[in-house]
This record gives C-alpha cells, structure tokens and sequence, in this order.
C-alpha cells in the first residue's frame, strides 16, 4: 500500500488540487492519500472561508482517503515552522511519499534545496540571518543570501532567484525538502501552472476564489473552477452559516492589541521587538478597525506575518522557546475526516490519533495545545454572520465525519 501525505489549506479546494490528487493515483500509483491541513485560520494569518471540518468533508469527498490538522499553533507561523510541523506530522503517519507543488521546474528546486540545506554553506546561512535582522522578509534574505553567494558560474542567474523566490509555493517547497532530509518520505513535486496571486478566476487560485465569495452573492460561476462537492459544500456552509465576517475580525485584532502592553506582546508567538513596535505605534491613533489593514501596510514587514502576530495575539499564543533549532513537538494528532478503511486505519494504528471519544483522556495532558484550538474555535465561529454553529464544542475533539 503506497500512502501519500498532502500538506494543505484548501482553502478552498478547487480543480487544481483535484488535478494534483487524480495525478498522484494514475501517474504515481498512490493507493491513500492523507491531507495535512490548518485548521480554522490559514498560514497567512486570516480566517479561513470555511471551517477546518466542512474543508475536511469536501477533501474526502473529492478523493482523500483521510484529513488531518497541523497544530493551529504551527498553521499560524512561519512557511518554515509550517512546513516542519507538516512533514512530522507525516513522519509519525508514517507515509510513503509527501506530494507539493512549485511554480518551478522540480530539478531547479531540488538542486536549490541542496544549496541552501547544505551544512557546511556557512557563508549562505550567515547571510540569511543578516538580512532578517535587517528587517527583509524571509524569501528575500534568502534570494539576496543567494545571489552574493553563489559562484558566478552558476545557472541560476539574479533574475532567476527573484523571480523564483518571490513564489510563495517555490519557498514552501524548499522548505519540505529541507525538513524531508531527516526522514525515510520520498518527495513528488507537481509543478502548478496557476498564479497563486491570481485575482481571475481562470487561473485556478484558492485566493481568487476567495475574493469571489467575498464581493457576490451569486456563486454560480465558481462551478467550473471548483469540484462538485466543494461548490455544493461552499454554498451550504454560506447559507447556513453566513460568510466570515472580516470588520469584526479586524474589530477584535485591534481589541486585543489595545488591551496588552509592549512585554506581553513580546511574549506572543512569532513576536519580535521591532514587529511589536511598529504594531503598537501605528495602532495607538485608531478608534477603529476599519483602516487596520491599510494602516499597517508596510515594506518592512509582509501582510501575512503582520497578520499572523495579530491573530496569535488575538488567540494568547505563546512564544515556543527555541522553536526554530529544536525539534517539533506534535503530542496527538487530531483526525477531521476519514473514510471507513480498516487497511489505513490498522496502518496507522502506531500513531496517536484522535479518532472517537475514548481517545481524548491519553491526550488531556497537552492543555496547551487544546485550550488554543479551543479558542481558535470560539473566535472563528464568532466571525460568522450567523453563529449557531453545533460544532463550536469544548473541548476541540470533535468526532470526525466517517464516509462510508
């Protein structure tokens, strides 16, 4: 039996991912496909359009065999702690193979990998560390690392390395294969064709789709760009539930920015002084939320990871100590969806999954890690225009949805 892992967003899941999941069965062979996925709130530090269950459904029903969740302390970190956090999680599943996509040429971004894992790059890691604390974001230290020390000789030129870097699924990528290196899992790398930044509807982007639901009311036209069951799911949750309401969102970011002062914010997770800084100086003026966004507009600091320190912060997540050198910590790992499959279930039957009930007291120890999916639960279901959600439960160990 050949298990793949997919670390995921779906958020939401349209053709491309359905592409990438025929793709793996017919030209790989893969038999089960397991989906590594955020939970409510997405790496970009945003809500996400449906919650973490109802992503889950619609990913088994378009050929996942199971869903899984990355910590939401993990989902609302860096791509590299993100990244991490996924492959041990596919590390303790014990799978196979972990399939990603890039928006390159998958040899540019194994040779690439190579580089910039290589232990003995002293030179190239010096020159990452420099540029983050000079302020650049991540794939810019890293482009810039790249471009002052590689040998002139090589085939990957100035222009390339900006181009590549500056695509988001090329980081993620990089990212994984690094993490990979400590593992038996084999990588297979789908290139994608679609602009992740893509505000059209044309180019197959999750970000688009997104935009979409946000601006009309009639959804009709997201049917060809999305799988059966996850239009049908789209349009079931919205009508039930409302759309994620994005004031009150930013309502309770800049709330809980007002209500703490500059040491407990250095206490929060993906926090750093010059990032609280800047946050409580542009914040202290406003009233409201309205202008939080273009407020906080910068070239120093990215959207997502000012977007990030601002939802950790709104949900009291704390700093992990030494997050980025030592290993990931997973204490369970929480099942949202599954298919009945005794083959997979008895497969991974050595990992700790939280599948029934019963499941819950081995794990009641870990009250960090549920008292934050807890409130990151609450807080999601309160974006919603009609907030009657069932499965609002306390604590978050939610029985999965078993398809037959």
């Amino acid at each position: 039996m050949k298990i793949c892992a997919i670390i995921c967003e779906y958020n939401p899941m349209h053709n491309g991912h359905i592409h990438q999941i025929r793709e793996l069965k017919e030209k790989y062979g893969i038999d089960k496909i397991i989906g590594i996925m955020s939970g409510n709130f997405s790496e970009r530090g945003t809500p996400c359009i449906m919650d973490k269950y109802t992503r889950a459904e619609i990913a088994i029903s378009s050929g996942l065999d199971m869903v899984v969740q990355i910590p939401t302390v993990y989902s609302l970190s860096s791509a590299n702690i993100f990244a991490r956090a996924g492959v041990k999680i596919a590390s303790m599943l014990g799978v196979d193979y972990l399939s990603f996509g890039c928006e390159d040429e998958p040899k540019n971004i194994l040779e690439l990998s190579k580089i910039v894992s290589n232990e003995h790059n002293s030179k190239l890691h010096r020159e990452i560390v420099r540029n983050t604390k000079e302020g650049l974001p991540y794939p810019k230290a890293l482009c810039e690392a790249l471009i002052n020390t590689l040998d002139k000789n090589s085939k990957f030129s100035k222009d390339y390395l900006r181009r590549a870097m500056a695509k988001p699924n090329n980081i993620l990528a990089l990212e994984y294969l690094n993490a990979l290196r400590e593992t038996n899992i084999e990588p297979i790398i789908v290139t994608r064709d679609s602009d992740y930044h893509s505000q059209t509807l044309d180019n197959l982007s999750s970000s688009a789709i997104r935009k979409y639901v946000k601006n009309n009311e009639d959804l009709s036209r997201l049917k060809v760009v999305m799988p059966k069951y996850g239009y049908k799911y789209l349009c079931e949750f919205i009508s039930k539930y409302g759309k994620v309401d994005g004031d009150r969102f930013n309502d309770l970011m800049l709330d809980c920015v007002k209500l703490k002062d500059r040491d407990s914010m250095l206490n929060i997770s993906t926090a750093t002084g010059d990032l609280v800084s800047y946050i409580l100086a542009k914040t202290a003026p406003l009233n409201n939320a309205k202008d939080l966004a273009d407020t906080l507009d910068t070239k120093v600091f990215t959207k997502a990871r000012i977007s990030r320190f601002l939802t950790n912060n709104m949900l009291n997540i704390p700093q992990i100590p030494n997050i980025m050198t030592e290993s990931i910590e997973v204490p369970y790992i929480k099942v949202l969806a599954m298919r009945k499959d005794k083959p997979l279930i008895s497969r991974l039957s050595h990992a700790p999954l939280v599948m029934r009930k019963s499941d819950a007291d081995r794990y009641a120890k870990f009250v960090n890690f549920t008292t934050i999916e807890d409130r990151a639960n609450s807080i999601y279901y309160r974006l919603l225009d009609k907030h009657k959600v069932t499965r609002n439960t306390n604590p978050d160990l939610y029985i999965p949805t078993i398809f037959d």
